[in-house]
């Protein structure tokens, strides 16, 4: 652990400003999406650098496309062709090994809304070909998977295979929705943990 001191503190928070306005001109080079794998990494440097100046455990709460450990993930959000990044949750574990701890957040069906929160949408039990149908076609309710417990080898396999979550981000379709999802990776090598919720609902304030 290192200090954190005023001018340490002051330095990072200024860091962490440009970085925000950077990723979200849309209108500067930077925004270009071949420069996420910059931002992932920032990402990932950013969580490093709290948990080192202050030698605290740090959760970092975001969605799965970013936290899993999916240094080859790629992700589809049409009409843009699927593309492959290097991502945090890969840059954390390579950085941190067995120290980082990937937890996907996993879910069958529900209702969100678009981040200006101007509309809500539908969204349908998950299709075949995503690993949620998988997930919810047990028909339980919530529950919390250990991928690092023993298991029998046909489940190994299964974790082991090349699978596609999906990703909604802030281009979704509802109507075509197993065309927006991540790839490139296992379910075992992406996550420790899985929190599987059988249906979702929007966020709303706690007053």
């Amino acid at each position: 652990m290192t200090s954190l001191t005023g001018d340490a503190w002051a330095m990072q928070t200024a860091r962490m400003i440009v970085q925000f306005y950077e990723l979200h001109d849309h209108d500067a080079p930077s925004h270009d999406p071949h420069n996420m794998a910059y931002f992932e990494r920032s990402f990932a440097e950013n969580t490093v650098w709290w948990h080192q100046h202050t030698g605290q455990k740090v959760l970092w709460w975001t969605s799965s496309s970013h936290s899993s450990n999916g240094p080859g993930r790629a992700i589809s959000f049409p009409p843009a062709p699927p593309e492959a990044l290097p991502n945090a949750g890969g840059f954390l574990r390579e950085r941190l090994g067995a120290g980082y701890a990937s937890i996907g957040l996993t879910f069958h069906a529900g209702e969100l809304t678009t981040y200006s929160g101007s509309k809500t949408f539908h969204i349908p039990g998950a299709a075949p070909e995503l690993f949620e149908s998988i997930l919810g076609a047990n028909g339980l309710g919530d529950y919390f998977l250990d991928l690092r417990a023993k298991r029998p080898a046909a489940v190994t396999e299964l974790l082991g295979r090349t699978a596609r979550f999906r990703a909604i981000g802030p281009v979704y379709d509802p109507d075509n929705d197993a065309a927006h999802h991540m790839t490139g990776g296992s379910p075992a090598e992406w996550f420790d943990v899985i929190v599987h919720r059988r249906r979702v609902t929007p966020a709303r304030p706690l007053d």
